[in-house]
């Protein structure tokens, strides 16, 4: 525990802001000249060096391999100390995403019921089994994941409950094709209610 920094929250929710800032004029740009969206690892790359180095956010950095995400389901992670009197170490763990548009007429569409052939089950199940486990062995500690979705207005945070309670509610008797599109719909309607912050 030694070497996990001790958060300052202030930082990281104004790093947060400003990762998910820099994303905005670039998700349009890109789409506006290749006629399609960025993909989620070059975000993904974008958004961390933006936190990590611009902004100076004192948290651990984890990224996954190909091999591990296959057992995680997650692309990367935070650890940090909160700071109080019991100095909790806190881990987030966080699948991302992109709302893609085929027209612009179109809603944005993620995909939600991906699953790796090196994975047991969809990603949002085995990301959910592996918090769920991580929580069993490590209870002194606080620890949480779920997507990040970055699209022409930044980047947003749904924590993995509410993502598999949303998918257990409309999964039966849709195509993984219908369920992309109706939890895209859900959550890119409603994406006010999941800033990046709701991790914390």
């Amino acid at each position: 525990m030694a070497n996990i920094p001790i958060v300052n929250y202030p930082a990281f929710t104004a790093g947060l802001a400003h990762a998910s800032n820099l994303l905005q004029p670039y998700f349009t740009n890109f789409r506006a000249t290749f006629g399609g969206v960025p993909d989620e690892r070059g975000l993904t790359d974008m958004f961390l060096y933006d936190l990590a180095f611009t902004s100076q956010v004192n948290v651990q950095y984890g990224r996954s391999t190909t091999a591990q995400e296959a057992i995680t389901g997650c692309d990367f992670g935070f650890t940090y100390l909160n700071g109080n009197k019991n100095n909790q170490e806190n881990t987030i763990l966080l699948q991302a995403k992109s709302f893609k548009n085929a027209n612009d007429d179109q809603d944005p569409v993620a995909d939600f019921t991906y699953k790796s052939r090196n994975a047991a089950d969809i990603q949002m199940n085995v990301l959910n089994n592996y918090i769920t486990n991580l929580k069993n062995q490590h209870q002194n500690d606080h620890i949480t994941g779920g997507y990040i979705l970055y699209g022409t207005n930044g980047a947003i945070f749904v924590p993995i409950g509410t993502l598999i309670t949303e998918y257990n509610n409309i999964a039966q008797g849709h195509t993984p094709d219908q369920i992309n599109e109706e939890l895209s719909r859900l959550f890119w309607r409603d994406r006010a209610l999941y800033p990046l912050t709701g991790f914390f």
